[in-house]
């Protein structure tokens, strides 16, 4: 399979994991569990669109882009955010095992996705050591 098509299914499996994390989070609902923060005000917080964009849709903006660029300066910029992404993923999971002790669901979830971050970043590594940018 061609490098730049398995680069871009792997964001894409991200972000669509990212979505189902957060509908595993919120599933509760329909089961009558309270998921409110508390002191909520009904307004969603200026902080959250920052991460809900660089969570949930950056994922996808990346997978597009790579498949119409090579430049090198995507390839690290791509490489680096995955490395960080490899960081949140354990911290979060972690979080989850740990300290807010979450379902099952979640951490299979979880590490699923650690394992296919893990997956992106080296073929990210080889992807900008072995190829020539244009």
């Amino acid at each position: 399979m061609d490098t730049k098509i398995k680069i871009s299914i792997y964001w894409l499996i991200i972000g669509l994991t990212t979505m189902l994390h957060t509908l595993f989070a919120t599933i509760g609902i329909f089961f009558g569990k309270n998921v409110e923060v508390p002191n909520a005000t009904g307004e969603i917080p200026t902080y959250l669109a920052p991460m809900l964009i660089f969570t949930m849709i950056l994922p996808f903006i990346i997978a597009f882009i790579q498949l119409n660029t090579v430049n090198k300066w995507f390839k690290y910029i791509t490489f680096v955010w995955s490395c960080l992404l490899i960081l949140l993923n354990i911290i979060h999971l972690y979080t989850e095992v740990f300290i807010e002790k979450g379902g099952i669901e979640q951490i299979v979830l979880l590490s699923f996705v650690l394992v296919v971050n893990f997956f992106l970043t080296k073929e990210l590594y080889k992807f900008s050591k072995t190829e020539k940018s244009k």
